[in-house]
Formats: structure tokens, sequence, C-alpha cells
């Protein structure tokens, strides 16, 4: 629409189709095979993979992340379980993408599905700083000890971030200031769906939904309600908490203070 209104052309409405199979197989396998020096060494294993990639319905985004569920592991079985996964299936249609990137987070380790979950938080387009999400997995205990003296917790974290960054969670970009990254809409959907219970972000600074989760650990809030922080302070279970407010506002201030010294918490 924008488009036809700039060139001054009638609207018409162009539906995007699908990838050709072989285009998406050739997506799916650069991601399955990302690293491995002779992919055409693994012939049985490229058999799977052609059979897998009739199944995502020519979707770049579910070959991206069905290759990285499959490069977790070059073992038969792994590949096996993910073709006759119910999650990639001929009957599901191209509205139901979403099912297909439920996949990726069931094959994720306990410890990155923690750190996927807490990008829920932060709202739809925001540009993440690797480092400065390590550091916050590291205050809120989502990164493991380092068994290696020569590897920090940093360290550990990035290479959690990299990780997920393999697996398409996230897209990388440029600007002036170097690197960032950011998560595509429906990846975006998916961290808030998996983190539903723990995880909760407030954009209206008025109110609070009229139902909270009693096990909710992480709060993003944008307010100038001093009455919303009261309430804040009520959450028992809360270990950090993102909240955007105007600098000058000193009442705000106060109430958080306040509330910070009943507990421990991760403020940012």
């Amino acid at each position: 629409m924008m488009i036809a209104t700039v060139i001054k052309k009638k609207t018409e409405i162009f539906r995007l189709e699908g990838l050709e199979e072989n285009q998406c197989l050739q997506l799916l396998n650069s991601h399955a095979f990302a690293d491995v020096e002779n992919p055409n060494d693994y012939k049985r294993l490229r058999s799977i993979a052609g059979e897998i990639v009739k199944k995502p319905l020519g979707s770049p985004l579910a070959a991206k992340v069905i290759g990285g569920v499959l490069n977790t592991s070059l073992d038969e079985r792994h590949w096996t379980k993910v073709l006759n996964s119910d999650f990639v299936s001929p009957k599901l249609g191209q509205d139901d993408i979403f099912l297909i990137l439920r996949l990726s987070h069931m094959f994720l380790p306990k410890h990155l599905q923690n750190c996927f979950a807490f990008c829920s938080i932060f709202k739809q387009d925001y540009w993440f700083r690797k480092d400065d999400l390590v550091k916050m997995w590291i205050a809120l205990g989502f990164i493991q000890q380092p068994h290696d003296q020569e590897w920090t917790m940093v360290d550990i974290g990035r290479m959690y971030f990299d990780v997920l960054f393999k697996k398409s969670f996230f897209d990388k970009f440029e600007d002036f200031d170097g690197q960032y990254y950011k998560m595509h809409d429906l990846i975006h959907e998916l961290t808030q769906s998996v983190s539903i219970h723990e995880c909760l972000r407030v954009e209206d600074g008025t109110k609070f939904p009229s139902i909270i989760p009693k096990t909710l650990r992480h709060l993003s809030v944008q307010t100038t309600n001093s009455d919303i922080i009261k309430k804040i302070g009520e959450l028992k279970y809360l270990h950090s908490l993102s909240l955007f407010y105007e600098a000058s506002n000193m009442i705000l201030a106060i109430h958080l203070l306040k509330c910070s010294k009943h507990r421990e918490a991760y403020a940012c």
C-alpha cells in the first residue's frame, strides 16, 4: 500500500510464494551443516534433509530454524527424530509456521531455554547488544560455572548467545556503534509464548494486567505511575525488574528503593 501510494498506482495485492524446494533445501543444508568441512560425506543425513524440506512449505525462516536444530548433532537418530516430529508435518499450512518454530525451543538445553525466554521482557524490534544481554544473564544466574579456568562467565555467556544466533533466534545488523541483534517478529512471539508464566512486559504505564502469574520472575515496565511501583513490591518471587521512567521523577525512584530493600533484585 505504501509503495502504491508513492508510485501513484492502484493498490494491488502481491502474495509472496514460498521458496522452491531446491532453494529451501539449499538454505536448510547451509544451516544444518554449518562448520562441517565436507557435508557431501553425510549422504544419509542429506537424504533425511531432503525429506524434511518437503514439510516446511517453502518458509525460509522455518528452513533456517530447522537447520539449526539439525546442526545440534550429526547423529542419524537425532535427524530422524526431527523428521518424525509432530511439529514438522505436511499437514501444517503457512499459518502454522509458529508450531515449527516451537520445535527449535523444544530441542534447546534448559540453560539456553532460560536465556531465550528472558528476552521476552524486551519489546519487539529491540536492539540487543550481546555483552549487555550476557551481563544480565550472569546477574540472574543463567550462566553455568565454567569448568576450565581459562574461561570466564562472560566467555560462557557469549558462547550461549552465539549458539542462539547460530540457530537463527537472532539476526545480526550493523550501525555506527557496532553490531546489534534483533529477533524476527515470530521468534519474539515464541519467546512470549514459552515464558508466559515467568516473564511479563507491561507497555501500558497506567495499569497492570488483571491477572499476574504467581510464578512471575522477570518484569519489564514502562511507567510514570507510582502506584504501579507499589504493586511491584507485592510480587513475592520477582528476580529482575526493567523499569523505564522519566529520570527526573524522584517519586518513582523513592518508591523503587523502598521496594528493593525487602528483596534482592536486578534492576536495569
